[in-house]
C-alpha cells in the first residue's frame, strides 16, 4: 500500500506580510473617507442646531415684533433714578461707564461697580425652545429680592452641584455645542464672573468692534444683534427689553445679506486655580462663555474673516504670562485690551472660527445657513456682519 504524503500547501511569510500589507493600504484609504464622512454628519448637525436658534429668534421677533436685544445695559445713565437705588430704596453708589463694557456685577477691576445689566439674547430663547421651565427661572431669579441688583450671568450662574434650582446653563450649552467642538467643562472665572460653561455658537455684534454695539460706535457697523441701552432697572421687566431689540425694518442690508449667528472655539486649557464649584479647572479666556455678552463670550465680530490668525482683541483674554494663553504663532492668540475710554475704548473684536476643515456655520436673519469659507473676502465678510451699513454684497466665497 502506498502512503498519500502530499501536504496541504499554507501560506507563506511573505505571502502573509502581502496581505497585511494590502490590508493595511486598503484600511489606509478607508479610514479618511470615514472620517470625512463622520465630520459631513457632524456639520450637518451643527448647521441644525445654529438653525434653532435663528428659528427660536424668528419665533421671538413675531410673537414681540423684534428680535431679542444682544444684551440690555443702563450703564450711561447708572445715576439717573431709578437706576441708582437698590430694591429697598438705598442708594447703589455706581458711576456711569460706557455701554460696551460688560463685566460681572461687582465690575472686576475695569469699573467700581456693574450692576447694570438685563439677560442677554441666550436668555431670551428658552422659552422658545420648549424651555418654559428655564424661561422661569429667569423670570424668578431677576425678579427676586436676594438677586435682582446683579446682572443675570453673573448671579443665575447655577449648575448641577451649585444652585440647581437656577441653572439654564446645562441644557443651553448643549444646544449651543458643535458636535465637531471637543467638549469641556473648563469654565470661564474672571472680572467678577465665574462658573460660566463655554459653548459654540455666538451672536454678531457687527462688522467691526464692541463699541460699534452701542450708540457709542459706528452705527453702520451695528449688527443684527447689540446693545440696548433705553430701559430703566425697575420695574424688572424693563431690564429684559423685549421688543427692543432689531427689527426686520432696521436690517436695511437684507435679511439673507445680514449674519445673525455663528461659531467660536473656546479655550479649554487651565490656569492652575482651583475651586470647589469648577471641578475641572478654570481660565481667564471668556470665548465661548455661553451667557455672557462680553465680546466672545456668545458674541462676536466680521472685522476679520473666519480662522485669521492671532486677531482677537477682547477685554477677556488672560495675559501672555498666564499659563492658559495660547502662545503668539498660535491662531487662536488673543491679545487683553481692557481700554474703556468712551471716545476710543472699546475696540474689540473675536473672529469666527470652528473646528471644521475650511469655514464656519453661519445663519442669516432670514434663518438660511451657509457655510462661509476661511478663505471669504474680508470686506465682503465684514459687510455681511453688518445690518444697515448700506454695502453692496458681491461674494461670499
Amino acid at each position: 500500500m502506498t502512503l498519500n504524503t502530499r501536504r496541504q500547501r499554507a501560506f507563506t511569510l511573505v505571502e502573509l506580510l502581502v496581505v497585511i500589507a494590502i490590508i493595511g493600504v486598503l484600511v489606509g484609504l478607508l479610514l479618511p473617507a470615514v472620517q470625512a464622512a463622520r465630520e459631513a454628519a457632524r456639520r450637518m448637525d451643527c448647521s441644525n442646531r445654529v438653525r434653532q436658534l435663528s428659528l427660536a429668534c424668528h419665533n421671538i421677533e413675531s410673537a414681540t415684533k423684534s428680535f431679542p436685544p444682544g444684551y440690555v445695559t443702563f450703564s450711561e445713565r447708572y445715576t439717573t433714578p431709578p437706576n441708582n437705588t437698590y430694591s429697598n430704596g438705598s442708594s447703589s453708589g455706581g458711576a456711569n461707564f460706557p455701554a460696551f463694557v460688560v463685566t460681572g456685577s461687582q465690575g472686576g477691576g475695569m469699573v467700581g461697580r456693574a450692576e447694570v445689566f438685563g439677560p442677554s439674547w441666550v436668555m431670551h430663547v428658552y422659552g422658545y425652545m420648549e424651555q418654559t421651565e428655564l424661561s422661569r427661572r429667569i423670570d424668578q431669579g431677576v425678579a427676586a429680592n436676594d438677586i435682582d441688583e446683579a446682572c443675570p450671568w453673573d448671579n443665575l450662574d447655577g449648575l448641577p452641584w451649585r444652585r440647581p434650582e437656577i441653572d439654564t446653563q446645562t441644557f443651553i450649552r448643549s444646544a449651543m455645542s458643535c458636535p465637531s467642538s471637543p467638549p469641556t467643562n473648563v469654565m470661564y472665572n474672571d472680572l467678577s464672573i465665574e462658573n460660566l460653561y463655554k459653548a459654540n455658537y455666538v451672536a454678531c455684534f457687527g462688522g467691526q468692534y464692541m463699541r460699534d454695539a452701542t450708540m457709542r460706535g459706528d452705527l453702520r457697523k451695528r449688527g443684527v444683534f447689540g446693545a440696548l441701552e433705553s430701559v430703566n432697572k425697575f420695574p424688572y421687566g424693563e431690564r429684559f427689553g423685549v421688543g427692543k431689540g432689531r427689527r426686520f425694518r432696521d436690517i436695511m442690508d437684507g435679511s439673507s445679506n445680514s449674519v445673525m449667528f455663528s461659531e467660536v472655539i473656546p479655550n479649554d486649557k487651565v490656569d492652575g486655580r482651583t475651586s470647589s464649584t469648577h471641578p475641572d479647572g478654570m481660565n481667564r479666556d471668556v470665548r465661548g462663555a455661553l451667557l455672557t455678552p462680553m465680546m466672545g463670550g456668545n458674541s462676536f465680530t466680521g472685522f476679520f474673516p473666519p480662522a485669521s490668525r492671532g486677531t482677537d482683541v477682547t477685554s477677556g483674554c488672560p495675559t501672555a504670562s498666564d499659563a492658559a494663553a495660547f502662545p503668539t504663532n498660535d491662531p487662536r492668540f488673543c491679545t487683553q485690551d481692557r481700554n474703556i475710554d468712551p471716545v476710543n475704548g472699546g475696540q474689540w473684536q473675536v473672529a469666527a472660527r470652528s473646528y471644521h476643515t475650511s469655514g464656519v456655520n453661519a445663519s442669516y436673519a432670514d434663518a438660511s445657513i451657509r457655510f462661509i469659507s476661511n478663505n471669504i473676502d474680508r470686506t465682503a465678510w465684514q459687510n455681511l456682519c453688518t445690518a444697515s451699513g448700506g454695502e453692496v454684497v458681491t461674494t461670499e466665497e
